[in-house]
């Protein structure tokens, strides 16, 4: 029942984390595979690229060429939001199938959905909570010309087109740091899925259930900043006012949108599954 959005800059190991993820059981959905997808040949997403960039984008055996599109787009932020405006609705309804089709197969598996490009979107807190790797802009810059061949000029480009850590961490639940190796980062994704992600979807899937407060760990930072928690239940259509401990409702909340932010409502108040957020929602 856990939707979780994991999101991360270029180079900076949140594929890894997605990956380890998938290990420990959770259903990874990757929005850059959906965004091949929606703008393979034929798609109306590859037809409104083609009618914006021409020919020069398009190659030879059909295909959209996705590097010559990546030249033109992380050099300008107008020609990148373009881009975003075609594919993002597309990739979003597809998301959405496939968490409906999860959680069809089976309710309690925590999905996670694998996304670069969440700040600053429409959708930023679509799911009930959301996790950031973040990674020293020297050590990305390193990884980023070493693993993917890209040159200094690249680079910078590339990393200045997305969001900062700290524009990440303001949107998000939990931040993880990746400034070691690969096995560290690991760990520290073990140390997250036992202490933060079973709990908060065991609380989900069976209300009754009383999750643990786990203090954060070495490398793993929670938080539980109320304005995070106040626009996601906007997301979700329940307008509240901050009061101590928590929030009041204007007016009744729907149970289903409080559900997909992440509350338990228990008569007039609801309390808020994320084991790392002691608050309170009271209405009535």
């Amino acid at each position: 029942m856990l939707l979780l959005a994991l999101t991360g800059g270029i180079a900076s190991g949140k594929s890894l984390a997605a990956t380890h993820l998938a290990k420990l059981g959770a259903k990874v959905i990757d929005a850059d595979e959906l965004a091949r997808e929606v703008v393979a040949p034929d798609t109306p997403g590859f037809i409104a690229i083609q009618a914006r960039w021409g020919e020069a984008v398009i190659a030879p055996d059909g295909t959209l060429n996705r590097e010559a599109l990546a030249r033109i787009v992380f050099n300008d932020s107008a020609e990148l939001a373009a881009l975003n405006a075609i594919t993002h609705p597309q990739i979003n309804d597809r998301m959405w199938e496939i968490v409906e089709q999860t959680r069809a197969e089976d309710r309690k598996r925590v999905i996670i959905y694998d996304v670069p490009l969440l700040y600053g979107s429409c959708r930023q807190y679509a799911a009930q909570a959301n996790i950031a790797i973040v990674i020293p802009r020297e050590l990305q810059m390193e990884r980023l010309m070493h693993y993917r061949g890209a040159d200094i000029a690249d680079a910078r480009n590339r990393i200045d087109s997305q969001a900062t850590d700290a524009q990440l961490a303001s949107i998000s639940d939990v931040v993880v740091r990746n400034e070691g190796d690969q096995a560290e980062l690991m760990v520290r994704i073990e140390q997250l899925w036992e202490d933060w992600i079973i709990p908060f979807n065991d609380v989900l899937c069976n209300p009754a259930a009383v999750a643990p407060k786990r203090p954060a760990g070495l490398g793993v930072g929670f938080f539980a900043d109320p304005r995070v928690h106040k626009e996601r239940l906007a997301y979700h259509g329940i307008a509240v006012r901050e009061i101590p401990g928590g929030f009041e409702a204007i007016g009744t909340p729907d149970p289903a949108g409080l559900l997909n932010a992440g509350w338990i409502a228990h008569g007039q108040e609801a309390f808020a599954a994320n084991p790392c957020a002691p608050l309170i929602l009271r209405w009535g």
